[in-house]
């Protein structure tokens, strides 16, 4: 199998998530200019990045700028070196966040390696606080009586669950907030660009339901998932109201 298309129309993420739903082993080849860069793929993951001298993950956070020149993807059979491990909405967070410590956007059009030595920043690890039980709870109490929403959890900005009640089991606790916090570093991003103040909450609307994220503070996001057909004006009361009594449960 073999796609070809053009940077200017796809970003990085989303070729690399084509990729991810080819089977076996998927050589992603881009070309920018006179530069060269590949991205390999086994069963979903990323295993391996290549742009100039550099491999492995700062190969990959040099990649995703890229936005102008070629792409292609190709079955291959032989295995590189692995020289990446982490899985993938790890890596894909900490790109970003990386990104965003250097004034960088994905498909920003990049002509290069990065012009540095230094090592890529790992997000802070982030110790749940002492009452993330007690949060649970005070979540569980408050979706009891919730009339839009189906689940929800509370995040922090690196992307640690601090409590989480989906009693469908419709979510994966861990994927949820990985999701978040890179969604919560391009929102961020986002209104500070275009001069919108702080990022204070996203919608995000799918055939299956709705996601609503809001910011309980500074460094907390509450995360909601809404069945498809519901009233917004419904939805964005009640998370105001839960996200105010969150916030009042923390500060105590």
């Amino acid at each position: 199998m073999n796609l070809q298309g053009e940077l200017s129309k796809v970003d990085v993420p989303s070729i690399v998530e084509l990729a991810r739903q080819m089977p076996g082993v998927v050589r992603i080849a881009l070309h920018s200019g006179d530069e060269a860069a590949c991205i390999v793929v086994e069963e979903g993951q990323v295993i391996h990045a290549e742009y100039g001298e550099l491999k492995g993950e700062r190969a990959f956070y040099a990649i995703l700028p890229l936005g102008e020149g070629s792409f292609d993807l190709t079955s291959i059979d032989t295995l590189p070196r692995r020289t990446i491990t982490k899985p993938w909405n790890t890596l894909l967070l900490e790109a970003l966040q990386y990104l965003d410590e250097h004034g960088l956007t994905i498909g920003a059009n990049g002509t290069g390696p990065l012009d540095t030595d230094e090592t890529p920043t790992k997000p802070a690890a982030v110790e749940a606080p002492p009452d993330a039980e007690p949060l649970a709870l005070q979540l569980a109490t408050l979706l009891e009586t919730s009339t839009t929403f189906t689940g929800a959890s509370v995040v922090n900005t690196e992307g640690l669950v601090l409590a989480a009640v989906f009693p469908n089991q419709e979510a994966d606790e861990e994927l949820t907030a990985a999701a978040t916090a890179a969604l919560y570093v391009l929102g961020t991003r986002s209104v500070s660009q275009l001069k919108r103040g702080h990022l204070t909450r996203m919608l995000i609307q799918g055939r299956e339901g709705n996601i609503i994220i809001m910011m309980i503070n500074q460094r907390t996001i509450f995360v909601g998932l809404t069945p498809p057909a519901i009233s917004l004006g419904m939805v964005f009361a009640e998370a105001r109201t839960i996200v105010q009594q969150l916030n009042r449960f923390l500060n105590e």
